[in-house]
Protein backbone atom coordinates (compact mmCIF):
# COMPACT_ATOMS: atom_id res chain seq x y z
CA UNK A 1 0.00 0.00 0.00
CA UNK A 2 2.90 2.33 -0.69
CA UNK A 3 0.80 4.55 -2.95
CA UNK A 4 -1.65 5.13 -0.11
CA UNK A 5 1.07 5.69 2.48
CA UNK A 6 2.70 8.33 0.27
CA UNK A 7 -0.50 10.39 0.39
CA UNK A 8 -0.29 10.50 4.20
CA UNK A 9 3.47 10.74 4.69
CA UNK A 10 3.24 14.44 5.64
CA UNK A 11 1.65 13.44 8.97
CA UNK A 12 3.54 10.20 9.57
CA UNK A 13 5.95 11.55 12.18
CA UNK A 14 6.24 11.61 15.98
CA UNK A 15 5.83 15.37 16.44
CA UNK A 16 2.64 15.90 14.43
CA UNK A 17 -1.06 15.14 14.76
CA UNK A 18 -2.33 13.12 11.87
CA UNK A 19 -5.03 10.90 10.48
CA UNK A 20 -6.34 7.38 10.16
CA UNK A 21 -7.53 5.79 6.92
CA UNK A 22 -9.69 2.73 6.31
CA UNK A 23 -10.23 1.31 2.83
CA UNK A 24 -13.25 -0.99 2.57
CA UNK A 25 -13.52 -3.33 -0.39
CA UNK A 26 -15.96 -6.17 -1.06
CA UNK A 27 -17.23 -6.40 2.50
CA UNK A 28 -13.95 -6.23 4.40
CA UNK A 29 -11.39 -3.70 5.53
CA UNK A 30 -8.85 -4.03 2.74
CA UNK A 31 -6.35 -1.64 4.33
CA UNK A 32 -6.21 0.45 7.49
CA UNK A 33 -3.42 2.57 8.86
CA UNK A 34 -2.74 5.38 11.30
CA UNK A 35 -0.32 8.25 10.72
CA UNK A 36 0.91 10.70 13.35
CA UNK A 37 0.05 11.26 16.99
CA UNK A 38 -3.17 11.11 18.99
CA UNK A 39 -1.74 13.13 21.88
CA UNK A 40 1.33 15.34 21.46
CA UNK A 41 1.67 16.09 25.17
CA UNK A 42 1.91 12.45 26.16
CA UNK A 43 3.52 11.05 22.98
CA UNK A 44 0.63 8.72 22.22
CA UNK A 45 0.44 7.63 18.57
CA UNK A 46 -2.75 7.30 16.60
CA UNK A 47 -4.07 3.80 15.96
CA UNK A 48 -6.92 2.40 13.89
CA UNK A 49 -8.98 2.27 17.10
CA UNK A 50 -8.41 5.95 17.96
CA UNK A 51 -11.67 7.79 18.63
CA UNK A 52 -12.47 11.03 16.75
CA UNK A 53 -15.25 13.60 16.81
CA UNK A 54 -16.59 13.35 13.24
CA UNK A 55 -18.54 16.62 13.29
CA UNK A 56 -21.20 16.84 10.60
CA UNK A 57 -20.66 13.24 9.54
CA UNK A 58 -22.93 12.67 12.56
CA UNK A 59 -25.93 13.83 10.54
CA UNK A 60 -26.33 10.48 8.80
CA UNK A 61 -26.75 8.77 12.18
CA UNK A 62 -29.25 11.40 13.33
CA UNK A 63 -31.27 11.10 10.13
CA UNK A 64 -31.21 7.32 10.50
CA UNK A 65 -32.60 7.70 14.04
CA UNK A 66 -35.46 9.82 12.72
CA UNK A 67 -36.18 7.22 10.04
CA UNK A 68 -36.25 4.51 12.73
CA UNK A 69 -38.79 6.53 14.72
CA UNK A 70 -40.97 6.70 11.63
CA UNK A 71 -40.52 2.95 11.12
CA UNK A 72 -41.68 2.48 14.72
CA UNK A 73 -44.80 4.55 14.01
CA UNK A 74 -43.86 7.37 16.38
CA UNK A 75 -43.77 10.12 13.75
CA UNK A 76 -44.11 10.88 10.05
CA UNK A 77 -41.45 12.82 8.20
CA UNK A 78 -44.32 14.79 6.67
CA UNK A 79 -45.29 16.11 10.12
CA UNK A 80 -44.99 19.81 10.91
CA UNK A 81 -42.06 20.16 13.32
CA UNK A 82 -44.21 22.49 15.47
CA UNK A 83 -46.28 19.43 16.40
CA UNK A 84 -43.32 18.37 18.54
CA UNK A 85 -41.51 21.68 19.13
CA UNK A 86 -44.28 24.31 19.39
CA UNK A 87 -41.79 26.94 20.58
CA UNK A 88 -40.83 27.51 16.95
CA UNK A 89 -42.55 30.43 15.18
CA UNK A 90 -45.34 30.02 12.67
CA UNK A 91 -43.80 31.20 9.41
CA UNK A 92 -47.06 30.92 7.49
CA UNK A 93 -46.14 27.59 5.94
CA UNK A 94 -45.39 24.33 7.81
CA UNK A 95 -41.81 23.14 8.10
CA UNK A 96 -41.79 19.36 7.81
CA UNK A 97 -39.35 16.92 9.35
CA UNK A 98 -38.55 15.76 5.80
CA UNK A 99 -37.50 19.29 4.81
CA UNK A 100 -35.23 19.51 7.85
CA UNK A 101 -33.57 16.22 6.89
CA UNK A 102 -32.86 17.51 3.38
CA UNK A 103 -31.81 21.05 4.44
CA UNK A 104 -34.74 22.54 2.53
CA UNK A 105 -36.52 23.96 5.60
CA UNK A 106 -35.20 27.52 5.28
CA UNK A 107 -34.27 27.57 8.98
CA UNK A 108 -31.30 29.81 9.69
CA UNK A 109 -28.18 27.99 10.84
CA UNK A 110 -28.08 28.04 14.63
CA UNK A 111 -24.29 27.71 14.87
CA UNK A 112 -23.89 30.91 12.86
CA UNK A 113 -26.61 32.66 14.87
CA UNK A 114 -24.93 31.78 18.15
CA UNK A 115 -21.57 33.10 16.99
CA UNK A 116 -23.13 36.33 15.73
CA UNK A 117 -24.83 36.73 19.11
CA UNK A 118 -21.52 36.40 20.94
CA UNK A 119 -21.55 32.81 22.13
CA UNK A 120 -18.24 30.96 22.25
CA UNK A 121 -19.13 27.65 20.63
CA UNK A 122 -16.11 25.98 22.21
CA UNK A 123 -17.89 26.24 25.56
CA UNK A 124 -20.89 24.28 26.75
CA UNK A 125 -24.16 25.94 25.76
CA UNK A 126 -27.48 24.69 27.18
CA UNK A 127 -29.98 23.28 24.69
CA UNK A 128 -32.51 25.82 25.97
CA UNK A 129 -30.26 28.74 24.96
CA UNK A 130 -29.93 27.36 21.44
CA UNK A 131 -33.65 26.64 21.15
CA UNK A 132 -34.38 30.16 22.40
CA UNK A 133 -32.32 31.87 19.70
CA UNK A 134 -33.82 29.62 17.01
CA UNK A 135 -37.32 30.49 18.23
CA UNK A 136 -36.55 34.25 18.10
CA UNK A 137 -35.93 34.20 14.35
CA UNK A 138 -38.67 36.17 12.61
CA UNK A 139 -37.77 35.08 9.10
CA UNK A 140 -36.52 32.05 7.22
CA UNK A 141 -33.73 32.08 4.66
CA UNK A 142 -36.41 31.00 2.15
CA UNK A 143 -39.85 29.41 2.20
CA UNK A 144 -39.81 25.71 3.17
CA UNK A 145 -39.16 23.43 0.22
CA UNK A 146 -38.13 26.20 -2.18
CA UNK A 147 -34.35 25.88 -1.92
CA UNK A 148 -31.57 23.72 -0.52
CA UNK A 149 -29.17 25.39 1.92
CA UNK A 150 -27.14 23.45 4.45
CA UNK A 151 -28.24 24.26 8.01
CA UNK A 152 -27.30 22.67 11.32
CA UNK A 153 -30.53 23.83 12.94
CA UNK A 154 -32.80 21.03 11.77
CA UNK A 155 -30.45 18.33 12.98
CA UNK A 156 -29.98 19.98 16.38
CA UNK A 157 -33.77 20.14 16.72
CA UNK A 158 -33.92 16.41 15.99
CA UNK A 159 -32.06 15.77 19.26
CA UNK A 160 -34.86 17.61 21.10
CA UNK A 161 -37.49 15.78 19.06
CA UNK A 162 -36.04 12.37 19.96
CA UNK A 163 -35.99 13.22 23.66
CA UNK A 164 -39.60 14.45 23.66
CA UNK A 165 -40.86 11.41 21.77
CA UNK A 166 -38.92 8.66 23.52
CA UNK A 167 -37.91 10.05 26.93
CA UNK A 168 -34.39 9.08 25.91
CA UNK A 169 -31.52 11.30 24.90
CA UNK A 170 -30.31 10.97 21.32
CA UNK A 171 -27.25 9.25 22.74
CA UNK A 172 -29.37 6.65 24.53
CA UNK A 173 -31.68 6.12 21.56
CA UNK A 174 -28.79 5.68 19.11
CA UNK A 175 -26.94 3.36 21.49
CA UNK A 176 -29.98 1.12 21.83
CA UNK A 177 -31.21 1.22 18.25
CA UNK A 178 -28.11 1.74 16.08
CA UNK A 179 -24.67 1.44 17.64
CA UNK A 180 -25.06 -1.60 19.91
CA UNK A 181 -27.04 -3.68 17.37
CA UNK A 182 -24.28 -3.08 14.80
CA UNK A 183 -21.47 -3.80 17.25
CA UNK A 184 -20.14 -0.23 17.11
CA UNK A 185 -18.65 -0.44 20.60
CA UNK A 186 -16.50 2.68 20.30
CA UNK A 187 -19.20 5.00 18.95
CA UNK A 188 -21.52 7.36 20.82
CA UNK A 189 -23.05 10.83 20.78
CA UNK A 190 -20.76 12.80 23.09
CA UNK A 191 -23.37 14.81 24.99
CA UNK A 192 -21.34 15.21 28.20
CA UNK A 193 -17.86 16.68 27.87
CA UNK A 194 -16.89 15.45 31.35
CA UNK A 195 -17.17 11.78 30.34
CA UNK A 196 -13.88 9.99 29.76
CA UNK A 197 -13.33 8.51 26.30
CA UNK A 198 -10.78 5.73 25.98
CA UNK A 199 -8.33 6.14 23.09
CA UNK A 200 -9.65 9.60 22.23
CA UNK A 201 -7.47 11.53 19.80
CA UNK A 202 -6.90 15.10 20.96
CA UNK A 203 -7.64 17.77 18.34
CA UNK A 204 -5.23 20.49 17.26
CA UNK A 205 -5.05 23.77 15.41
CA UNK A 206 -2.04 23.96 13.10
CA UNK A 207 0.07 27.09 13.63
CA UNK A 208 3.09 28.32 11.72
CA UNK A 209 6.49 26.63 11.93
CA UNK A 210 5.06 23.16 12.59
CA UNK A 211 3.61 24.18 15.93
CA UNK A 212 0.19 23.26 17.29
CA UNK A 213 -2.29 24.21 19.96
CA UNK A 214 -5.17 22.21 21.40
CA UNK A 215 -8.47 22.91 19.62
CA UNK A 216 -11.19 21.06 21.53
CA UNK A 217 -14.81 21.81 22.39
CA UNK A 218 -16.83 21.55 25.59
CA UNK A 219 -20.10 21.72 23.65
CA UNK A 220 -22.55 19.02 24.72
CA UNK A 221 -25.23 19.72 22.10
CA UNK A 222 -25.59 16.94 19.53
CA UNK A 223 -27.64 15.96 16.50
CA UNK A 224 -25.97 18.10 13.89
CA UNK A 225 -22.66 16.78 15.22
CA UNK A 226 -21.27 15.16 18.31
CA UNK A 227 -20.67 11.56 17.23
CA UNK A 228 -17.40 10.05 18.43
CA UNK A 229 -16.27 7.01 16.45
CA UNK A 230 -13.41 5.07 14.86
CA UNK A 231 -12.64 3.96 11.32
CA UNK A 232 -13.25 0.36 12.38
CA UNK A 233 -16.74 1.20 13.64
CA UNK A 234 -17.41 3.14 10.44
CA UNK A 235 -16.71 -0.09 8.57
CA UNK A 236 -19.58 -1.76 10.49
CA UNK A 237 -21.83 1.20 9.67
CA UNK A 238 -20.81 1.07 6.02
CA UNK A 239 -21.72 -2.60 5.69
CA UNK A 240 -25.23 -1.98 7.01
CA UNK A 241 -25.98 -0.11 3.79
CA UNK A 242 -25.61 -3.39 1.90
CA UNK A 243 -27.32 -5.66 4.43
CA UNK A 244 -29.53 -3.67 6.79
CA UNK A 245 -29.69 -5.34 10.21
CA UNK A 246 -31.65 -2.60 11.97
CA UNK A 247 -35.14 -2.18 10.50
CA UNK A 248 -37.07 -2.36 7.27
CA UNK A 249 -34.54 -4.29 5.22
CA UNK A 250 -33.07 -2.90 2.03
CA UNK A 251 -36.21 -0.87 1.27
CA UNK A 252 -35.39 1.17 4.35
CA UNK A 253 -31.88 1.84 3.05
CA UNK A 254 -33.25 2.83 -0.36
CA UNK A 255 -35.33 5.47 1.39
CA UNK A 256 -32.29 6.67 3.33
CA UNK A 257 -30.18 7.24 0.21
CA UNK A 258 -32.93 8.73 -1.99
CA UNK A 259 -32.27 12.31 -3.07
CA UNK A 260 -34.53 15.03 -1.74
CA UNK A 261 -36.94 16.91 -4.00
CA UNK A 262 -37.72 20.64 -3.97
CA UNK A 263 -41.22 22.06 -4.23
CA UNK A 264 -40.66 22.69 -7.96
CA UNK A 265 -39.78 19.02 -8.54
CA UNK A 266 -36.02 19.48 -8.85
CA UNK A 267 -33.90 16.83 -7.17
CA UNK A 268 -31.09 17.87 -4.83
CA UNK A 269 -27.79 16.12 -4.13
CA UNK A 270 -28.67 15.31 -0.52
CA UNK A 271 -30.42 12.42 1.21
CA UNK A 272 -30.71 11.40 4.88
CA UNK A 273 -27.51 13.01 6.14
CA UNK A 274 -25.61 11.97 3.01
CA UNK A 275 -24.49 13.78 -0.10
CA UNK A 276 -25.57 11.89 -3.22
CA UNK A 277 -23.48 12.66 -6.29
CA UNK A 278 -21.26 11.27 -9.00
CA UNK A 279 -17.47 11.20 -8.97
CA UNK A 280 -15.72 10.53 -12.26
CA UNK A 281 -18.93 8.99 -13.54
CA UNK A 282 -19.45 6.70 -10.53
CA UNK A 283 -22.32 7.00 -8.03
CA UNK A 284 -21.27 7.98 -4.49
CA UNK A 285 -22.74 8.54 -1.02
CA UNK A 286 -20.63 10.97 1.00
CA UNK A 287 -20.36 13.25 3.99
CA UNK A 288 -17.65 15.09 5.84
CA UNK A 289 -17.20 16.92 9.09
CA UNK A 290 -15.14 19.77 10.53
CA UNK A 291 -15.41 20.68 14.19
CA UNK A 292 -12.68 22.44 16.14
CA UNK A 293 -9.44 20.62 15.20
CA UNK A 294 -11.17 17.47 13.92
CA UNK A 295 -11.65 16.75 10.23
CA UNK A 296 -13.43 13.77 8.67
CA UNK A 297 -14.71 12.49 5.35
CA UNK A 298 -16.14 9.22 4.07
CA UNK A 299 -17.17 8.22 0.57
CA UNK A 300 -19.05 5.08 -0.48
CA UNK A 301 -19.15 3.76 -4.05
CA UNK A 302 -22.10 1.37 -3.58
CA UNK A 303 -21.98 -0.22 -7.03
CA UNK A 304 -18.28 -1.02 -6.60
CA UNK A 305 -18.73 -2.02 -2.92
CA UNK A 306 -15.83 0.28 -2.15
CA UNK A 307 -15.52 2.93 0.58
CA UNK A 308 -12.82 5.15 2.06
CA UNK A 309 -12.90 6.86 5.46
CA UNK A 310 -10.31 9.36 6.68
CA UNK A 311 -10.43 10.81 10.20
CA UNK A 312 -7.97 13.51 11.30
CA UNK A 313 -7.14 15.36 14.50
CA UNK A 314 -5.66 18.55 13.04
CA UNK A 315 -7.47 21.23 11.06
CA UNK A 316 -4.85 21.44 8.29
CA UNK A 317 -5.73 18.00 6.88
CA UNK A 318 -7.88 18.04 3.74
CA UNK A 319 -9.76 14.80 4.38
CA UNK A 320 -12.01 15.54 1.38
CA UNK A 321 -9.10 15.53 -1.04
CA UNK A 322 -7.34 12.56 0.56
CA UNK A 323 -10.40 10.33 0.35
CA UNK A 324 -10.74 10.90 -3.38
CA UNK A 325 -7.02 10.51 -4.02
CA UNK A 326 -7.24 7.09 -2.37
CA UNK A 327 -10.26 6.26 -4.53
CA UNK A 328 -8.29 7.32 -7.61
CA UNK A 329 -5.69 4.66 -6.85
CA UNK A 330 -8.17 1.79 -6.59
CA UNK A 331 -10.89 2.76 -9.07
CA UNK A 332 -8.89 4.41 -11.83
CA UNK A 333 -9.75 1.69 -14.36
CA UNK A 334 -13.48 2.19 -13.71
CA UNK A 335 -13.66 5.97 -14.00
CA UNK A 336 -15.16 7.54 -17.10
CA UNK A 337 -12.71 10.43 -16.74
CA UNK A 338 -9.03 10.62 -15.92
CA UNK A 339 -8.31 10.66 -12.18
CA UNK A 340 -7.69 14.15 -10.87
CA UNK A 341 -4.15 15.41 -10.72
CA UNK A 342 -2.88 16.94 -7.48
CA UNK A 343 -2.78 20.72 -7.77
CA UNK A 344 1.01 20.73 -7.54
CA UNK A 345 1.21 18.69 -10.78
CA UNK A 346 -1.02 20.94 -12.87
CA UNK A 347 0.74 22.04 -16.06
CA UNK A 348 -0.09 25.68 -16.81
CA UNK A 349 -0.16 27.09 -20.32
CA UNK A 350 0.99 30.52 -21.41
CA UNK A 351 -1.64 33.05 -22.44
CA UNK A 352 -1.16 36.64 -23.50
CA UNK A 353 -1.06 39.41 -20.92
CA UNK A 354 -4.04 40.97 -22.72
CA UNK A 355 -6.19 37.85 -22.23
CA UNK A 356 -5.09 37.61 -18.62
CA UNK A 357 -5.78 41.28 -17.93
CA UNK A 358 -9.32 40.96 -19.33
CA UNK A 359 -10.16 38.61 -16.47
CA UNK A 360 -8.96 40.85 -13.65
CA UNK A 361 -11.18 42.94 -11.42
CA UNK A 362 -13.73 42.34 -8.69
CA UNK A 363 -16.30 39.55 -8.91
CA UNK A 364 -19.27 38.83 -6.68
CA UNK A 365 -20.54 35.32 -5.88
CA UNK A 366 -24.19 35.40 -6.97
CA UNK A 367 -25.08 32.81 -4.30
CA UNK A 368 -23.14 33.87 -1.20
CA UNK A 369 -22.59 37.56 -1.97
CA UNK A 370 -18.86 37.28 -1.23
CA UNK A 371 -16.32 39.12 -3.37
CA UNK A 372 -13.16 37.91 -5.10
CA UNK A 373 -10.46 40.30 -6.30
CA UNK A 374 -8.48 38.98 -9.29
CA UNK A 375 -5.08 40.47 -10.13
CA UNK A 376 -2.77 39.49 -13.00
CA UNK A 377 0.82 38.75 -12.05
CA UNK A 378 3.55 36.76 -13.80
CA UNK A 379 1.12 34.90 -16.06
CA UNK A 380 -1.21 33.95 -13.22
CA UNK A 381 -4.33 35.29 -11.51
CA UNK A 382 -3.88 36.13 -7.84
CA UNK A 383 -7.17 35.78 -5.96
CA UNK A 384 -8.02 37.57 -2.71
CA UNK A 385 -11.42 36.92 -1.12
CA UNK A 386 -13.45 38.89 1.40
CA UNK A 387 -13.44 35.82 3.64
CA UNK A 388 -9.70 36.25 4.14
CA UNK A 389 -8.54 33.47 1.79
CA UNK A 390 -5.88 34.02 -0.88
CA UNK A 391 -4.74 31.64 -3.61
CA UNK A 392 -3.56 31.51 -7.21
CA UNK A 393 -5.25 30.48 -10.45
CA UNK A 394 -2.98 29.28 -13.26
CA UNK A 395 -4.25 29.11 -16.86
CA UNK A 396 -4.76 25.64 -18.31
CA UNK A 397 -6.35 27.08 -21.50
CA UNK A 398 -7.33 30.53 -22.79
CA UNK A 399 -10.53 30.52 -20.75
CA UNK A 400 -9.89 27.95 -18.01
CA UNK A 401 -7.87 28.18 -14.81
CA UNK A 402 -7.06 25.88 -11.90
CA UNK A 403 -5.98 26.63 -8.33
CA UNK A 404 -2.49 25.58 -7.28
CA UNK A 405 -2.18 26.65 -3.64
CA UNK A 406 -5.75 26.60 -2.32
CA UNK A 407 -6.96 24.29 0.44
CA UNK A 408 -9.42 22.73 -2.04
CA UNK A 409 -9.07 22.07 -5.76
CA UNK A 410 -10.89 24.73 -7.75
CA UNK A 411 -11.44 25.36 -11.43
CA UNK A 412 -12.52 28.63 -13.02
CA UNK A 413 -13.82 29.31 -16.50
CA UNK A 414 -14.90 32.56 -18.13
CA UNK A 415 -17.65 33.34 -20.63
CA UNK A 416 -19.13 36.50 -22.12
CA UNK A 417 -22.75 37.00 -21.09
CA UNK A 418 -24.72 40.21 -21.62
CA UNK A 419 -21.43 42.01 -22.29
CA UNK A 420 -20.09 40.83 -18.94
CA UNK A 421 -17.17 38.50 -18.22
CA UNK A 422 -18.93 35.86 -16.09
CA UNK A 423 -16.71 33.53 -14.03
CA UNK A 424 -17.84 29.96 -13.23
CA UNK A 425 -16.04 28.25 -10.33
CA UNK A 426 -16.19 24.59 -9.31
CA UNK A 427 -14.99 23.34 -5.93
CA UNK A 428 -13.62 19.77 -6.06
CA UNK A 429 -15.88 19.20 -9.10
CA UNK A 430 -18.83 19.01 -6.70
CA UNK A 431 -19.96 22.56 -5.80
CA UNK A 432 -20.51 25.19 -8.46
CA UNK A 433 -20.73 28.99 -8.19
CA UNK A 434 -21.23 31.84 -10.62
CA UNK A 435 -19.42 35.15 -10.17
CA UNK A 436 -20.36 38.40 -11.89
CA UNK A 437 -18.06 41.42 -12.30
CA UNK A 438 -18.86 44.46 -10.17
CA UNK A 439 -17.41 47.91 -9.65
CA UNK A 440 -16.59 48.68 -6.04
CA UNK A 441 -17.49 52.04 -4.53
CA UNK A 442 -15.00 54.22 -2.66
CA UNK A 443 -16.89 56.53 -0.29
CA UNK A 444 -15.15 59.68 0.94
CA UNK A 445 -14.59 59.97 4.72
CA UNK A 446 -17.52 62.36 5.19
CA UNK A 447 -19.89 59.80 3.63
CA UNK A 448 -18.58 57.08 5.92
CA UNK A 449 -19.52 59.04 9.04
CA UNK A 450 -23.21 58.70 8.08
CA UNK A 451 -23.07 54.99 8.98
CA UNK A 452 -21.72 55.38 12.52
CA UNK A 453 -23.88 54.54 15.52
CA UNK A 454 -25.29 51.68 17.57
CA UNK A 455 -27.46 48.97 16.05
CA UNK A 456 -29.52 46.32 17.86
CA UNK A 457 -30.90 42.96 16.70
CA UNK A 458 -33.97 41.62 18.49
CA UNK A 459 -33.41 38.21 16.93
CA UNK A 460 -29.86 37.91 18.25
CA UNK A 461 -30.32 40.09 21.35
CA UNK A 462 -27.00 41.77 20.63
CA UNK A 463 -25.75 45.29 19.92
CA UNK A 464 -23.21 46.13 17.21
CA UNK A 465 -21.44 49.51 17.06
CA UNK A 466 -20.10 51.12 13.88
CA UNK A 467 -17.18 53.49 14.55
CA UNK A 468 -15.23 55.89 12.34
CA UNK A 469 -11.52 56.41 12.86
CA UNK A 470 -8.48 56.83 10.65
CA UNK A 471 -10.80 57.42 7.67
CA UNK A 472 -12.19 53.89 8.05
CA UNK A 473 -15.38 52.35 9.41
CA UNK A 474 -14.93 49.71 12.11
CA UNK A 475 -17.34 47.17 13.54
CA UNK A 476 -17.23 46.86 17.32
CA UNK A 477 -19.07 44.11 19.16
CA UNK A 478 -19.20 43.92 22.95
CA UNK A 479 -18.18 40.27 23.09
CA UNK A 480 -15.15 40.75 20.79
CA UNK A 481 -12.31 43.10 21.83
CA UNK A 482 -11.09 43.35 18.24
CA UNK A 483 -12.51 46.12 16.07
CA UNK A 484 -12.99 44.89 12.51
CA UNK A 485 -12.48 47.24 9.53
CA UNK A 486 -15.54 47.40 7.27
CA UNK A 487 -14.62 47.31 3.60
CA UNK A 488 -16.99 49.21 1.27
CA UNK A 489 -18.18 47.15 -1.69
CA UNK A 490 -21.37 48.38 -3.38
CA UNK A 491 -23.59 51.36 -2.53
CA UNK A 492 -24.53 51.15 1.18
CA UNK A 493 -22.83 47.75 1.45
CA UNK A 494 -19.80 46.73 3.47
CA UNK A 495 -18.08 43.44 4.22
CA UNK A 496 -15.68 41.95 6.74
CA UNK A 497 -14.72 38.33 7.50
CA UNK A 498 -17.46 36.91 5.30
CA UNK A 499 -20.16 39.16 6.82
CA UNK A 500 -22.16 41.34 4.43
CA UNK A 501 -23.80 44.48 5.82
CA UNK A 502 -26.54 46.11 3.72
CA UNK A 503 -27.58 49.46 5.19
CA UNK A 504 -31.11 50.82 4.75
CA UNK A 505 -32.22 54.44 4.41
CA UNK A 506 -35.56 56.16 5.04
CA UNK A 507 -37.31 58.68 2.79
CA UNK A 508 -35.09 61.41 4.22
CA UNK A 509 -32.01 59.44 3.13
CA UNK A 510 -30.97 58.76 6.73
CA UNK A 511 -29.50 55.40 7.74
CA UNK A 512 -32.07 53.46 9.79
CA UNK A 513 -30.41 50.07 10.14
CA UNK A 514 -28.83 47.23 8.24
CA UNK A 515 -29.42 43.61 7.33
CA UNK A 516 -26.67 41.07 7.89
CA UNK A 517 -25.96 38.13 5.57
CA UNK A 518 -23.36 35.44 6.04
CA UNK A 519 -23.58 32.15 4.19
CA UNK A 520 -26.17 30.05 6.02
CA UNK A 521 -27.93 33.04 7.61
CA UNK A 522 -29.66 35.70 5.55
CA UNK A 523 -31.21 39.09 6.34
CA UNK A 524 -30.74 39.40 10.10
CA UNK A 525 -32.26 42.80 10.93
CA UNK A 526 -30.41 45.39 13.02
CA UNK A 527 -32.15 48.67 13.85
CA UNK A 528 -30.31 51.89 14.58
CA UNK A 529 -30.66 53.05 18.17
Amino acid sequence: MKKVDVLFQEWNKPDSPGCVVAIIKDGRIFYKHAYGMADLEHNIPLTTTSVFDVGSMSKQFTAFAIALLEQQGKLSVNDDIRKYIPELPDYGKPITIRQMIYHTSGLRDYDTLMRLAGYNMQNDTPDDDILSIIARQKKLNFMPGDEHLYSNTGYFLFSILVKRLTDMSLRQFADENIFKPLGMKNTHYHDDHTVLVKERAMAYDALKDAKYRIEMSLLDDVGDGGVYTTVEDLYLWDQNFYNNKLAGGNEFIERIVARGILANGDKIDYAYGLGIMDYKGLHTQVHGGAWMGYRSFMVRFPEQKFSVAVLANVDSVNTFGLVYQVADIFLADQFKEEPRKPASKVKPVKISQKLLQEKTGTYRNTTTGNFWQLEAKKGKLLVTTTTGVSFTFVPVSKTEFQSVNAHYRMKASFEQKDNKNIMHVSLEDEVYYEFEPVVLVNPVPEELTHYTGEYFSEELQVKYTVLFKDNTLFLSVKYDPEQLPLQPTLQDEFTVSGLIFKFQRNNSNHITGFSLDTGKVKEIVFKRL
